[in-house]
């Protein structure tokens, strides 16, 4: 069966303007409102206030219901909150703390709630366009590569790089 998806919040009313953005009041109705139009993929939103249900002990019970009761999947999260804290030390908007959450992410959240691709959109002030924080997200991808196979979580990036530098920059993280 082909699956087809949508990212979260964009099946309720914008929050603060924001059309993609974690729909704290009606992330519950998404669930059926997807399913009700032939949907079987939401894609997990983590906004940069970190406030998100899916970091919560118990929660991937209550997921779980939503999911098998609508026939909805939920095999990505979108964390958006390294948009705004970034992992890079060259970003003007880095936060140290931002290492703690991936860390969550990849060792706790993640394989609690059964996700297991991760998507970092590294654009605006995160851009992999300026060289040097290229090479410090690099580093960062290589420090957390043991955790991410360990834990099955495969690492998507949103970038606006060109293809020809996207390579270029795959390259050095695959380097020993």
């Amino acid at each position: 069966m082909l699956e087809v998806g949508i990212t979260q919040g964009r099946l309720s009313r914008p929050v603060n303007g924001k059309i993609q953005s974690f729909p704290e009041k009606s992330w519950k109705d998404e669930f059926y409102i997807a399913n009700s139009i032939g949907f079987n993929l939401i894609e997990w939103i983590i906004d940069e206030d970190l406030n998100n249900p899916i970091f919560k002990k118990n929660f991937s019970d209550e997921l779980d219901f939503y999911k098998k009761s609508n026939n909805i999947n939920v095999n990505s999260l979108s964390c958006d909150y390294f948009m705004h804290n970034s992992l890079s030390a060259e970003s003007e908007n880095y936060n140290k703390e931002s290492f703690e959450i991936l860390d969550e992410l990849i060792s706790k959240v993640l394989p609690l709630n059964k996700i297991n691709k991760l998507i970092l959109p590294l654009i605006n002030k995160t851009s992999l366009k300026k060289k040097n924080i290229a090479e410090s997200y690099a580093e960062v991808f290589k420090r957390f590569e043991t955790k991410l196979i360990k834990n099955n979580v495969t690492i998507s990036l949103e970038t606006d790089l060109n293809p020809k530098d996207f390579f270029q920059f795959l390259k050095k993280i695959n380097e020993k």
